[in-house]
């Protein structure tokens, strides 16, 4: 008699995993025909976003309250608010746009973690609190209505726990590695990677890579030769079509193979690797800032001027040599 071996029996928590490495543009259950992008977008907007007592919760603090934004900085690395989740929940192209449903849920758990974190005390904490139950109800019925059903959550804080342990923010979530990389939107720690190789590069290729760059960003303007015109640019991986950025991505790892061969350009991904071992984010370029001067993004801002002063210069003496003619 022959026996058919069992199914083995996942965790919970492996369960609760494989729900959140979810593409969120598959359909949330069969015969239902919304997205899980769509369905998630109206429950936020619905549960969390309409509701009068998380107003707090719209913004960005740093937008509300500017005068609290040197403080703000100090203390919150990855800022959340409802307006950004709704928006990149409306965006299927630009690289601001989610991916995963554990995208989503990290974005709802940051949101309160900030809020805790920032202040010591008062009315807001209760505010936040009430926050906490209403994300759990909206987690816990999205699970039980979905065709995948893992595990609900009995507390919130079971809920944040597993939510930052499989996707921490700023960090790749090591379930999705490998998984469509080149179609999704970078993690920090991936431009945080590529920004270090670049800083190693020296300055030349510096200036031809942000160069190159700067042809293919669209909101830059140029001239009818490809030259810039402009001297305010500001470059932000995280507004640019993911296939510019992950084409720059690549070119700065074949640059780091020419300029210091396989041997150095394996000792350069040792490091970073090792830079960004632990389980939570670390900002592996933080021993740079008080030495260069950089944008939002990381490039250094003394290698833009040098592009677009490059430039100018160029169009000037075309300009001389035109008149002179």
């Amino acid at each position: 008699m022959a026996y058919m071996a069992k199914a083995p029996v996942q965790s919970p928590e492996h369960m609760f995993c494989a729900f959140m490495q979810l593409d969120i543009q598959n359909s949330y259950r069969k015969g239902f025909p919304s997205t899980i992008r769509q369905t998630l977008k109206e429950a936020i907007s619905n549960q969390l976003q309409d509701d009068e007592r998380f107003l707090i919760f719209n913004n960005l603090v740093t937008e509300d309250y500017p005068q609290l934004a040197a403080a703000y900085w100090k203390v919150i690395i990855f800022p959340a608010c409802f307006h950004e989740i709704i928006e990149r929940l409306g965006s299927t192209t630009g690289i601001t746009a989610f991916y995963y449903v554990g995208d989503v849920f990290q974005q709802l758990c940051l949101i309160s973690f900030n809020c805790r974190s920032f202040n010591a005390g008062g009315n807001i904490l209760t505010i936040c609190t009430e926050y906490e139950n209403a994300v759990l109800n909206l987690v816990n019925d999205f699970i039980k209505k979905s065709d995948q059903k893992p595990t609900t959550f009995k507390t919130y804080s079971e809920l944040q726990a597993w939510t930052f342990k499989f996707w921490p923010p700023g960090k790749v979530p090591t379930s999705i590695q490998s998984q469509k990389k080149k179609f999704r939107s970078p993690y920090k720690e991936e431009v945080d990677g590529m920004l270090f190789r670049f800083k190693k590069l020296n300055s030349v290729r510096q200036g031809q890579l942000v160069a190159a760059l700067l042809q293919e960003i669209e909101n830059v303007k140029m001239n009818s030769s490809g030259q810039l015109i402009s001297n305010q640019v500001n470059i932000d991986f995280f507004s640019m079509k993911p296939t510019i950025f992950w084409w720059f991505y690549d070119i700065i790892l074949e640059q780091c193979v020419q300029e210091f061969g396989p041997e150095g350009e394996k000792k350069i991904n040792e490091q970073i690797r090792t830079k960004q071992a632990g389980p939570t984010y670390v900002n592996i370029n933080e021993e740079d800032e008080n030495n260069v001067i950089t944008t939002v993004t990381g490039i250094p801002s003394e290698v833009i001027e040098s592009v677009v002063k490059e430039q100018l210069n160029m169009i000037e003496g075309a300009e001389e040599n035109q008149e002179g003619e």
